[in-house]
């Protein structure tokens, strides 16, 4: 009877450790790296320096407790988000008030394209960017 206990236990607690290893995180900081591959084609060498200059400073700070800073150099927003690994979305409900209003942003969403344990590449409406850790 003990060794089935043991055994029980034991499979339980395997289960319980797989089952917590969900895939890469996107808790962390990430930096802008690059333009998505895609927003590259069809640039010459100025206009992508360009390009890369106009996301330069952006900073996504992604918090373990749900919320989330946003930095660009130019804008802050913060507020909470929630990512739907199945379905590969970030959902951002922002608390952040607008310029010149007292009103906060909309929700909205962005497609990942790809989490790794270094790399996010995200996409909104066709255009993508590249982050890392």
């Amino acid at each position: 009877m003990k060794k089935c206990l043991v055994s029980i236990v034991l499979l339980v607690s395997v289960f319980v450790s797989f089952s917590q290893e969900k895939g890469t995180s996107i808790v962390g900081e990430w930096i802008f790296a690059e333009l998505s591959a895609q927003n590259q084609k069809g640039l010459d060498e100025k206009q992508l320096a360009m390009m890369n200059s106009m996301f330069s400073e952006m900073k996504l700070d992604f918090k373990a407790d749900g919320k989330y800073s946003f930095n660009d150099g130019r804008l802050e927003e913060f507020g909470t988000y929630e990512y739907h690994d199945k379905k590969k979305v970030l959902s951002f409900v922002p608390t952040t008030k607008m310029k010149y209003s007292d009103k906060a942003k909309a929700p909205y969403e962005t497609e990942v394209v790809v989490l790794e344990e270094n790399k996010l590449e995200i996409k909104k409406n066709k255009f993508g960017l590249v982050l890392k850790k």
